[in-house]
């Protein structure tokens, strides 16, 4: 069932379905117990889940998931259109939204060892509370496959060698297209699609130690709009 519902989520070729498919499982029995809940107090109970994205889920799924045990149905094609557009309509700004890229993300950087681990601490102490993440150390052809590879939010921050990282990532990203007179001695974040519609964002400091201040501007930013989406710091 599991691979049934990838490839119908894959088919879809929607930006929201690798959010969607890392919730269902969690949404499916967050609704069901809310539904058997209610019927056991014979009352209605408010959602409480303590992750805001699945508990907004959980609320924006619960009709469907009750019509579906009312009626007898299983898990079909349709429900998981449905799930996917009821992500959307829940989240209309997820792919936009700090809030929401950073739910799930893999970081790239070359910062290793234990201060490679404060950068997803920061994340998590000014932006949100993630999900799940992924590190890598290293910009190297390896590490930036798998970060190409990644369904979710793509995070590189470039701390050393900056001229010569930004233009070995030119050669190898294709959110890079376009993306022209960038200071590579300035600090700054660019939060860009790639022609698949996956988002990046490309940090840009001097110092590692400037980090945090990043993780604080882009909480006050928001969102990104594509028109403007170099954030100087």
């Amino acid at each position: 069932m599991h691979q049934q519902i990838d490839r119908w989520l894959t088919g879809l070729k929607s930006p929201h379905r690798g959010m969607v498919n890392l919730m269902f499982d969690e949404l499916l029995a967050g609704t069901v117990g809310h539904k058997v809940r209610e019927e056991l107090s014979g009352r209605v109970h408010a959602f409480t889940y303590g992750q805001a994205a699945v508990k907004a889920m959980d609320e924006a799924i619960y009709p469907l998931v009750v019509s579906y045990l009312e009626e007898g149905k299983s898990i079909d094609e349709a429900f998981v259109h449905e799930s996917l557009e009821l992500y959307a309509k829940t989240f209309p700004n997820a792919l936009t939204e700090y809030d929401s890229l950073f739910q799930v993300y893999y970081l790239l950087t070359e910062v290793e060892g234990g201060q490679a681990r404060e950068l997803p601490r920061m994340i998590r102490k000014n932006i949100v509370g993630p999900m799940m993440y992924e590190v890598g150390s290293g910009i190297t052809d390896e590490n930036v496959e798998a970060l190409r590879a990644y369904d979710f939010t793509r995070v590189i921050v470039i701390t050393r060698n900056n001229a010569r990282t930004i233009k070995y990532l030119k050669d190898k990203l294709d959110a890079l297209d376009g993306v022209d007179g960038l200071d590579t001695e300035a600090d700054w974040v660019l939060s860009c699609h790639d022609a698949d519609g996956a988002t990046y964002v490309i940090v840009n400091l001097q110092s590692v130690d400037t980090f945090e201040e990043v993780t604080r501007k882009l909480k006050a930013a928001e969102r990104f709009h594509p028109d403007n989406a170099v954030v100087r710091l």
